[in-house]
């Protein structure tokens, strides 16, 4: 079906499977966050991919100085994680993963009240990564495994 031109039962049938995994997201949200989580899909994915979504995306909220901060200290504006690499719940843990890293280190930098802070060892250090997170390695083989090692190893350094 993948490039056919969908029926409106599909078309209604992919919004109502991104609304799902939506719900999904908004459960484990923080109002207060800076980063969010959002799913990548629609009828174009469906046409063209064959499925309602394909990836996951951490971004700071645009134009915030969330962003600016993500941007200035190497963690980049956004991060798009592939289902097709790493599974659907997996790409969803890896995109929390992402919002919730850079969010303690904004937090942390916010707190420090210097606008070219450099983060110690220590304050590295303090960063523990969720256990849920952590369980990721035990679930993912190969190639996806291999690319799952960025997320840990990733911290803010300014640029």
């Amino acid at each position: 079906m993948v490039g056919a031109v969908l029926s409106d039962e599909q078309v209604e049938a992919v919004f109502s499977d991104l609304d799902r995994v939506r719900a999904g997201l908004v459960e484990g949200a923080d109002e207060e966050s800076d980063w969010r989580v959002t799913v990548l899909g629609g009828a174009w994915t469906a046409m063209h991919r064959g499925q309602a979504f394909d990836a996951f995306r951490a971004a700071p909220r645009t134009n915030s100085s969330a962003e600016a901060w993500a941007v200035s200290y190497g963690m980049g504006r956004s991060v798009r994680i592939d289902v097709s690499l790493y599974g659907a719940g997996p790409a969803n843990d890896m995109a929390r993963a992402f919002a919730l890293k850079c969010q303690f280190f904004f937090d942390l930098w916010e707190g420090k009240g210097a606008e070219h802070y450099e983060f110690t060892e220590e304050d590295l250090a303090s960063y523990a990564e969720p256990p849920w997170f952590a369980a990721l390695e035990f679930v993912l083989h190969g190639r996806a495994l291999a690319r799952f090692q960025w997320l840990p190893d990733l911290q803010p350094k300014r640029v």
